[in-house]
């Protein structure tokens, strides 16, 4: 399965570089990625797994790079050759002392090519004991597959092309909107972890066979939890949980997570799905300006889940009962595309930026507002909102793009593409509407229509 994190670690290994550090949740495909990406760039590939092996850290203990080397390479019978080896620590939160010493690696050997993991490496960094190799190593984020990597996957390389081509002068010819659609819906049910996606695949396409894939993850996802959870009862951890996918689209309110548990202990299983990275807290900001971060309220804040079809098989969510319905986005009140959209946001920017995404809500007596997503673009804030059909009520977006004076907002639909021009003498701005399958392409479309 082809994965576009392939071509970020080339551009890594072809520059002057540094030890990297992927971070993403378990099961999003980091270990795949790096053994095909060692098949196709290097000659040797030696890989620990810590979790496997724990007892290899001891090759580590000694700050002496080439001694280091050395045991490696009597242990796995193979050269380290500079320019020609990966090394690649796999589970590396089981054995920190081998991240400290990435620095050593780093000013002796700076050409090697090194790469570490681990699905619980973020644990490690809030409890870390030794010195950080600050300045010494890069990182790398990555989140699951894509509805692109998703189309390539079930081999619609050409459906994926006239989507990289398209541009607002064109229209989408109903039967390609229609087998678009299709796909889309099928990704609701199925996700982009990948291995749900092998899955899916190697039995002939039978949906039948991905629930249990995505049970297991989920099992594994509250297993790690439940290791992890030293402070928090591990009932706790579950139930915020198996309660998060009911919450997306909503501002959280901790009693309606857990009515009988203390706000400090909700928050502390939030902060414990958060570090997993099976979850990711949206928080409003003001949006004056960018950084959006810079405004941001961390008393106030919606939830994403990690993906939407683990999503949706916690929900009970069959891809039969998608199909029935005149409108997607009837389904759990359109809360499963607002979490489809706000996945791919979230990993939108470049692979060594930390994934975040906000929102706006404003309280005011008789005339609150919210919108779905605020995301920048370049130097600009570009409003989002996830809606139904070809109208569907657009006042949040309306009030937020004439009260902070911006050029264009954008709504993700089941309709067509089209630009709608709202001439007003206070301010003049548009309104791109797109199909919820382009999100991936919605930079190059603003590029041209920021250009009018």
């Amino acid at each position: 399965m082809y994965r576009k994190g392939l071509e970020y670690l080339e551009e890594w290994k072809n520059r002057k570089r540094k030890p990297l550090i992927l971070r993403g949740a378990r099961q999003v495909g980091k270990t795949y990625l790096v053994r095909k990406f060692a098949e196709l760039f290097f000659n040797n590939y030696i890989e620990i797994n810590f979790d496997d092996m724990p007892e290899k850290a001891k090759y580590f203990e000694n700050n002496d790079v080439d001694e280091i080397i050395t045991l490696i390479e009597t242990d796995y019978n193979k050269k380290v050759q500079i320019g020609k080896t990966l090394l690649f620590f796999d589970e590396i939160q089981s054995a920190p002392i081998v991240f400290h010493k990435l620095r050593y690696f780093y000013e002796k050997y700076p050409d090697l090519h090194i790469i570490t993991a681990g699905s619980l490496l973020d644990f490690m960094f809030s409890d870390y004991e030794y010195s950080m190799p600050v300045g010494r190593v890069e990182y790398m984020f990555l989140g699951p597959m894509t509805f692109s990597e998703f189309l390539l996957s079930n081999k619609e390389d050409n459906l994926l092309k006239y989507l990289k081509q398209y541009n607002l002068s064109k229209t989408i010819p109903k039967p390609i909107h229609n087998k678009l659609m299709k796909y889309f819906n099928l990704f609701l049910v199925v996700g982009g972890m990948p291995g749900v996606i092998k899955n899916y695949l190697n039995s002939d396409k039978k949906l039948i066979n991905i629930s249990r894939e995505q049970n297991s993850i989920i099992k594994s996802y509250i297993d790690d939890l439940n290791k992890y959870a030293k402070r928090i009862k591990p009932n706790v951890v579950q139930n915020t949980f198996q309660k998060t996918p009911s919450l997306i689209g909503k501002t959280v309110k901790y009693i309606n997570i857990n009515s009988d548990k203390k706000p400090h202990v909700i928050k502390a299983s939030l902060e414990l799905l958060e570090l997993a990275k099976v979850i990711k807290r949206v928080y409003h900001s003001a949006s004056n300006g960018v950084p959006l971060g810079a405004e941001k309220k961390e008393k106030q804040f919606k939830l994403l889940f990690l993906d939407v079809g683990l999503m949706s098989s916690i929900l009970g969510l069959k891809l039969n009962e998608i199909y029935l319905l005149d409108d997607i986005m009837m389904i759990n009140k359109g809360d499963v595309c607002e979490q489809f959209i706000g996945q791919h946001l979230l990993y939108m920017k470049d692979f060594y930026i930390e994934p975040e995404i906000y929102f706006w809500h404003r309280q005011k007596k008789n005339a609150e507002a919210e919108l779905d997503f605020v995301y920048d673009y370049g130097n600009k804030i570009i409003p989002i909102e996830v809606k139904s059909g070809k109208t569907g009520t657009l006042k949040s977006l309306h009030k937020f793009i004439t009260e902070k004076q911006l050029k264009i907002g954008i709504r993700f639909n089941t309709d067509l593409p089209s630009l709608y021009e709202n001439k007003s003498k206070r301010n003049s701005y548009y309104i791109l509407s797109l199909p919820l399958y382009m999100v991936e392409f919605v930079e190059n479309i603003l590029k041209n229509v920021m250009n009018k």
